[in-house]
């Protein structure tokens, strides 16, 4: 007799609560083996059959419906494998977390990811002889794909290693992100460049999302780099494609390398060829030693007397020359043959924004304290300012009130520091001023001119030989409906401790 604690051999109890039962012996009339435990909920539906169960019932097989939560195209088993089922009813078993590549177009467009079957390397970069299947965004097949237009390793003995530099690199990445073809963002960046073996530094908007794509490529082995130097020692990147990466790119559809085409190769009608990428340099002011021994001037006779004298300038560099109407120092140019234009990867785009000094307590002086200077009165101007960024915006992060504290150790010592503070105009009774950072190479003249955009600085406490704080606000001319006040706190100490404050 079947009790409510005691049922039958096969038969399911019904419980009101959740209960689990060990694995237990089937009925003798059945086979040998052991059934798997039950795990019920409270007053479930009657759960299907397993077809374990319906073999030994002796009854026709039925399909198996996947539970929720299940995977889509089969069961999960107790090895670590996905099952899928085909038409004509075999089982294919798949690793779990990889896709069949023969998935719904439209979900593999929704998940902005493809799937590549690759040879395996060891952590050494060795290949093992074994294939695996890596699923790599969309924006990083693309910039594989735009590398590979440029520098690919060489596949015989008779071939040439072909590299691409990282500035290059970093002009075309932006100018994808321009074009809507790369979904990167990008800020703008001081950079250093070799100009005619000397190291330069200038504002490019660069992408840190694309930098970090280069460094996925290369831990993958998709990609090569090399390191290279000037004559002045500076060290510059190269990559290019590697072999493996060459055999992810065999696998791409046509549609994505021509979103790649349509911004490295020149428009129509122009003839298609790749895009160069060319520097022009800035030209550095004359030296003033230089323009003295080649423009001394020198006292000659005039043609029409023997006796009056006349002054002329000697040498080639001319001290008047006409502005040009358009500056191109300094940008970047992308030409082929017939075809060029200016990349406007160093035009820095501007936002209007209001800030005051800041400097730590910790470092100010408690005998000669000065209240730092606020404008927070000033807010509403950004508000209603404007800005330039071509780009659209997402925010990650909306901070209140905040403080911007930098921090440098720069060697220097108590001569420094009384430098300093003499040129500062510390020690004098109107303290600080207006500054540039041009250079008065003609200082017994009446008259100079100065481009705008001067910084005003305020001292704020000082001492000749241990330190000095004071505030410098930049008056740098801007485009109109843009707001930028720019100030901030300075502390320079006589043991290299150098802050910067901003709030």
């Amino acid at each position: 007799m079947a009790t409510r604690d005691h049922p039958l051999p096969g038969q399911i109890p019904h419980l009101d609560e959740i209960i689990e039962e060990s694995p237990r012996q089937q009925s003798p009339t059945t086979s040998g083996s052991t059934s798997p435990a039950y795990r019920l909920i409270p007053k479930p539906p009657e759960p299907p059959a397993s077809p374990r169960q319906q073999l030994m019932a002796s009854r026709p097989p039925a399909p198996v419906e996947s539970a929720s939560g299940s995977p889509e195209n089969g069961d999960l088993q107790s090895d670590g494998t996905a099952t899928s089922t085909d038409p004509s009813g075999s089982n294919s078993a798949l690793p779990v977390g990889e896709t069949a590549a023969s998935g719904n177009e439209d979900e593999a467009g929704d998940s902005d990811e493809l799937t590549f079957t690759l040879p395996e390397m060891s952590k050494e970069g060795d290949d093992t002889g074994r294939t695996v299947r890596e699923t790599w965004p969309t924006d990083h097949v693309m910039l594989l794909y735009m590398l590979s237009r440029y520098a690919v390793c060489a596949r015989t003995k008779e071939e040439k290693e072909s590299w691409i530099r990282q500035i290059p690199l970093l002009v075309l990445m932006y100018e994808g992100i321009a074009a809507g073809g790369l979904n990167f963002d990008y800020a703008p960046a001081a950079m250093v460049i070799a100009q005619e073996g000397r190291p330069k530094r200038i504002w490019m908007n660069t992408t840190q999302d694309g930098k970090s794509a280069i460094d996925d490529l290369r831990e993958a082995n998709l990609i090569n780099g090399l390191k290279l130097s000037t004559k002045d020692y500076h060290s510059v990147t190269a990559f290019q494609v590697s072999l493996r990466g060459l055999q992810l790119l065999s696998q791409v559809s046509k549609e994505l390398k021509a979103n790649v085409d349509a911004f490295i190769f020149a428009p129509k009608p122009y003839r298609r060829e790749l895009l160069k990428i060319r520097y022009i340099p800035i030209k550095d002011p004359p030296d003033p030693l230089t323009i003295t021994e080649a423009n001394v001037p020198a006292w000659t006779f005039s043609k029409g007397s023997g006796k009056h004298l006349t002054t002329v300038l000697t040498g080639d560099i001319q001290a008047t020359e006409e502005e040009p109407e358009f500056n191109e120092e300094g940008r970047f140019i992308l030409e082929s043959i017939g075809y060029f234009r200016y990349s406007g990867v160093t035009e820095t785009e501007d936002v209007s924004y209001v800030s005051s000094p800041f400097v730590p307590q910790c470092v100010r002086s408690l005998e000669a304290y000065q209240q730092l200077s606020s404008n927070a009165h000033r807010a509403l101007e950004a508000a209603s300012g404007q800005s330039n960024i071509r780009d659209t915006l997402s925010e990650a992060i909306v901070l209140a009130n905040p403080v911007c504290l930098v921090g440098e150790w720069i060697p220097f010592g108590s001569n420094q520091i009384v430098a300093l503070n003499e040129r500062l105009g510390s020690m004098d009774r109107c303290q600080g001023g207006l500054f540039t950072s041009l250079i008065d190479d003609r200082p017994t003249d009446t008259q100079f001119e100065v481009p705008p955009g001067l910084t005003e600085v305020r001292i704020l406490d000082y001492d000749p030989v241990r330190y000095i704080n004071f505030e410098a606000e930049i008056n740098f001319p801007e485009d109109d409906g843009i707001v930028q006040v720019e100030n901030f706190g300075i502390h320079l100490n006589v043991d290299g401790t150098i802050f910067y404050g901003i709030k």
